[in-house]
């Protein structure tokens, strides 16, 4: 019989996961459904530690049908080590986006290209019916304006305009990052292509070739993708953090 003097409560429930049990506090209540099965326990060296009271670790092994695993992570010095903890649950979270939500869409910036047309055509198509609106209601009655006067119709088109241009950011980050040297020139080059032929370069993007020179690929033949629930989730936060600044007049002035 093998005994754990402490388990942290969070660690107590794993164990009881990998092994198939249940959280017992007192042995008076235990019951035979309760206990878990596992092949083999023992004591293992932690090689991570220096500290002689956590020097040991417990490994649990063999379990049937288990909840949950656990990575032993194997360093030169602790800032390697929170580099690939930080690797591996930023995996583990694209693992579970895909499980979720399993759209897809290519990288490389392709996707804000598309995103960036097809946003500015809307974008002219809604701001002139708006123009339209406002012409029709003060032909009919001056006296009673429109919902969308002219200066709010003005800081419209300036919030549209600048939220469409914040997409092209991704893309120009990208090709600045591979050392291309105008890198603005380069996003409108890229986006010519997208305007060219939207079905055949809809998934073109920032890629390197075998030279490794920046150069407009393919990201579905590089198979290249992000999950739609990640990049829904980025343009939802960035909108609602660019809001909450503007809220606040005392530093952004309307």
């Amino acid at each position: 019989m093998v005994a754990v003097r402490w388990v942290p409560g969070h660690e107590l429930e794993r164990v009881a996961m990998a092994v198939g049990a249940q959280i017992c506090s007192r042995i008076t209540d235990l019951q035979p459904h309760m206990i878990g099965t596992a092949e083999r326990i023992y004591q293992k060296q932690n090689p991570n530690t220096t500290n002689s009271s956590s020097s040991q670790i417990v490994v649990i092994e063999g379990c049937i049908n288990p909840k949950v695993c656990t990575i032993l992570i194997h360093a030169i010095n602790q800032l390697v080590a929170d580099d690939i903890k930080r690797s591996l649950f930023d995996a583990m979270c694209s693992i579970r986006d895909c499980m979720t939500n399993s759209r897809m869409l290519v990288g490389g910036g392709a996707t804000e290209c598309q995103l960036y047309l097809r946003m500015k055509k809307w974008a002219e198509q809604y701001i002139e019916e708006r123009e339209q609106d406002l012409q029709r209601a003060q032909q009919q009655d001056e006296s009673h304006p429109s919902e969308f006067q002219t200066d709010h119709l003005y800081q419209l088109v300036d919030v549209l305009e600048s939220w469409i241009s914040s997409l092209l950011c991704i893309p120009l980050i990208l090709s600045e990052n591979s050392g291309v040297a105008n890198s603005a020139g380069y996003v409108q080059d890229l986006l010519q292509l997208h305007r060219t032929d939207p079905q055949k370069y809809k998934s073109f993007g920032v890629g390197l070739n075998s030279e490794y020179k920046v150069e407009s690929m393919d990201m579905s033949k590089l198979e290249l993708f992000e999950t739609l629930k990640m990049k829904s989730s980025i343009l939802r936060l960035a909108t609602e953090m660019t809001c909450t600044i503007l809220k606040i007049d005392k530093i952004v002035q309307p």
